[in-house]
């Protein structure tokens, strides 16, 4: 009788255990959530933000998910080599839930018979993208303005009569922040630029508890992690990530962001403890930016047959010498005590032979220039990235 209560208490202490096991693993899955990196391919994103950084001093924004985008569905009408040379530089294509992305294809009319209707039908179903029997500047125009809402008003300035196709990416986001600047602690306050000079900025603030945000602190930069409000709507999940650099320059900085760098970045978010704060200062800034370097930046990093007349788009069109003639990326973004708003759209323009191509309290001041990017906390993915060297100037409370 005494081993048999003796074996009894052993089992039910065994599955106790198993009990109390399962549930501090659940409840430190959940807690670990937040910070759980989903997407495990950065390459694609390194590479654009090494090369827009080697082109500008100045304030930058771009959205490597748009681009990205582009030039999936450009590599869908390639064949050959141009396809071996595209796919060596991308990512694969992949969608983020709940953001607000359109795709298009523009088609000149005069070439209409040209088009594979099996790419169109890929464009469509791959990319729910829409067509169009036009290669009108101001519909494209009025379309990206439409898409990006209404953050980028002109994406050509010059007409597209010679082209025969164009590509084109738009996305928008407006995000409200979870816990929102309040605009009476918005002050007056001073900005060191690298090159010494010193300006008044818009600068907002908060006190930051726990639960309202992560931070970084590694041997090379300092951060703030701060939540958006989830989407009711769409599920939608993002995060402004601003990455203050220790120690060096913040176009030194910049150049350090290889693959594994932006990974060990989001591997080491921390949590602000329970009897600490985080007093955070970080500037207003609108920013809007045309990526006029992308073509260069392309061929550079290995993108070179699509950007001569050749019959490798016969996956798109039926050409023997077309190529792609234009890229272009613009982005736009405006940062305040409600949230952040931002667009970016990414054309490519398909021509035939015509020219040649090419601990207590912490305190984090984003008070000299910082790098930041939106990412999408569901999926990993990296919406915008940029740099500010010179945020808003201070004109006055922005209280009404």
């Amino acid at each position: 009788m005494k081993k048999k209560i003796i074996l009894i208490t052993f089992f039910i202490l065994i599955f106790l255990s198993i009990l109390c096991f399962c549930f501090v693993f659940l409840k430190t899955s959940d807690s670990k959530d937040d910070l759980y990196v989903k997407k495990s391919d950065y390459s694609f994103d390194s590479k654009m933000i090494l090369q827009v950084n080697k082109y500008y001093d100045n304030n930058y924004i771009i959205s490597p998910y748009s681009i990205n985008v582009a030039l999936n569905m450009l590599k869908d009408g390639t064949v050959g080599t141009t396809r071996q040379e595209i796919n060596s530089v991308i990512s694969d294509y992949s969608v983020v839930p709940g953001l607000d992305s359109a795709n298009s294809v523009f088609i000149n009319p005069d070439y209409k018979n040209l088009v594979l209707k099996k790419y169109l039908s890929i464009v469509q179903e791959k990319y729910n993208g829409e067509i169009f029997d036009s290669i009108d500047v101001k519909k494209i125009n009025d379309w990206v303005f439409q898409k990006t809402n209404k953050m980028i008003p002109k994406m050509f300035d010059s007409s597209l009569d010679d082209s025969l196709v164009v590509l084109i990416n738009a996305l928008a986001i407006d995000a409200k922040w979870k816990k929102q600047f309040e605009c009476n602690y918005t002050s007056e306050e001073t900005f060191k630029k690298d090159s010494g000079e010193i300006i008044n900025v818009s600068m907002m603030h908060q006190s930051l508890k726990s639960g309202d945000a992560f931070y970084i602190d590694t041997d090379d930069e300092l951060g703030i992690v701060l939540p958006y409000k989830k989407s009711s709507k769409d599920g939608l999940n993002l995060e402004f990530i601003g990455l203050l650099p220790k120690d060096t320059s913040i176009n030194d900085y910049v150049d350090s962001f290889t693959d594994s760098k932006i990974k060990n970045i989001f591997q080491n978010y921390k949590k602000i403890s329970d009897d600490n704060r985080i007093y955070l200062s970080l500037p207003m800034f609108k920013n809007d930016f045309n990526f006029d370097k992308i073509m260069p930046s392309l061929q550079e990093l290995g993108m070179k047959k699509v950007f001569s007349p050749g019959d490798e788009l016969s996956s798109m069109i039926k050409c023997d010498d077309c190529y792609v003639s234009d890229i272009v990326h613009k982005s736009s973004i405006d940062l305040s005590e409600s949230g952040t708003k931002a667009a970016a759209s990414t054309a490519v323009v398909i021509s035939k032979n015509s020219i040649d191509g090419y601990s207590d309290q912490m305190e984090i001041n984003f008070n000299k220039p910082f790098s930041y990017m939106i990412r999408d906390k569901n999926t990993g993915t990296i919406i915008f990235f940029g740099v500010v060297y010179e945020p808003n100037l201070w004109n006055g409370s922005t209280c009404k």
